[in-house]
């Protein structure tokens, strides 16, 4: 990481599509720079590329997709913030190697959709 860099912010999101029933992973990065500016960009959309969708496996999917855009040293990992829904498998996946956000969009959503789903009619 550039030494004028003090954090990255990552982004990630993982699928199936379901009609061809593959799954693909999203990777995006925000950072902000020495001028305070923000830059944000897309990593990657790709395929999944393990055998199965253990917390294990997609966390190293992942890791894997992200050691080809950004230098990944362990020693780096505490300057890594990841953001991604609350997917037990992504929750689990990252919790020993990057501190975790939970995508408040998402969170908006399942809050709203509870109530929705336990509206009492009157």
């Amino acid at each position: 990481m550039p030494p004028s860099l003090s954090a990255i912010g990552l982004a990630c999101d993982h699928w199936t599509d379901s009609f061809k029933q593959r799954c693909y992973t999203a990777l995006n990065f925000s950072i902000i720079d020495a001028n305070f500016v923000m830059v944000t960009a897309t990593l990657c959309v790709a395929e999944y590329s393990m055998e199965n969708h253990h917390a294990y496996n997609i966390k190293n999917d992942i890791v894997e997709k992200l050691s080809f855009y950004l230098p990944l040293d362990k020693r780096d990992f505490p300057k890594y913030v990841i953001t991604s829904d609350n997917d037990s498998k992504l929750v689990n996946g990252f919790s020993n190697i990057f501190d975790r956000i939970s995508c408040s969009c998402h969170d908006l959503n399942l809050a709203v959709q509870y109530g929705i789903d336990n509206a009492t009619s009157t």
